[in-house]
């Protein structure tokens, strides 16, 4: 009840379960990927990546990923999205933060944004959580 009474929205969150000097990549997302990712990463104990789920895409949150960067200056960045590679936000992204060097993890470009084969999505799923960590 307190969060709702006293605190505020925040547009990017940080990972509380990293130590910085440990980080050697940043993966950025937003939506329910995001839970998926979390799910992953404590499962494997996975201390070197912070997961930093973004928000709020408009008005674009420049500032709040620009202090993310500075806290993790020598890591790479990786975009994960779960739509397909021409879809979602990454090019969104491209176009607020061109002076970042962005990978992309995502599924293959497609002209449906869905497969419609539940086992097929699952596989896709599980492909995109394990390349966030690996690539």
């Amino acid at each position: 009840m307190k969060e709702f009474t006293e605190g505020r929205f925040v547009e990017v969150l940080d990972d509380p379960n990293v130590n910085v000097k440990d980080v050697e990549r940043v993966v950025l997302c937003t939506g329910k990927v995001f839970f998926d990712l979390q799910e992953y990463q404590q499962k494997k104990k996975i201390k070197n990546t912070a997961l930093v789920r973004i928000e709020q895409l408009y008005p674009f949150p420049k500032h709040q990923l620009d202090v993310i960067f500075k806290k993790y200056k020598k890591a790479e960045v990786i975009w994960v999205q779960e739509e397909p590679y021409n879809m979602g936000y990454y090019a969104y992204m491209q176009r607020f933060l061109p002076e970042v060097p962005m990978k992309v993890v995502a599924r293959k470009s497609s002209a449906s944004p869905a497969t419609g084969y539940s086992k097929v999505h699952k596989i896709e799923q599980e492909k995109i959580i394990t390349q966030a960590f690996e690539i």
